[in-house]
């Protein structure tokens, strides 16, 4: 019976982000339009409960806002820093640009990652929570 109290406080206090019911925080990007990223590179993605979003492409900062209405989700036209890094590394961060302008729902999965979707429900960007 000693492991009762421990047992549940595993489950009272799993993974915050898997408890989210909502997309704002600190998001890191694992995986693109199912192409992975690369591993030593950190791009971010924050929301703010207002609606401004703002993070870190892996070579450029950028900023903007976003609509969020229930799991509907659409991302404003962002505007970034205009720095100069390795091909690699530049054609990732147009990839998840690119994929920011398709999105248009999101969802917290059951591992506590926040999936963005396209129209047709297909994982755009996979993030888990900072």
């Amino acid at each position: 019976m000693r492991l009762l109290p421990i047992v549940l406080a595993l489950i009272v206090s799993g993974p915050v982000a898997a408890l989210a019911a909502e997309p704002e925080g600190t998001w890191i990007v694992e995986d693109i339009r199912g192409g992975g990223v690369i591993d030593s590179l950190r791009t971010t993605l924050e929301i703010a409960p207002d609606g401004k979003v703002s993070g870190h492409g892996g070579c450029n900062g950028f900023g903007g806002s976003a609509e969020i209405d229930g799991n509907a989700i659409r991302f404003g036209p962002l505007f970034s820093t205009k720095m100069a890094c390795a091909p690699a590394i530049m054609d990732q961060e147009q990839t998840f640009h690119d994929a920011l302008a398709d999105v248009t729902a999101w969802q917290i999965d059951e591992t506590g990652h926040l999936v963005l979707l396209d129209g047709n429900g297909e994982a755009l960007i996979r993030l888990i929570g900072e």
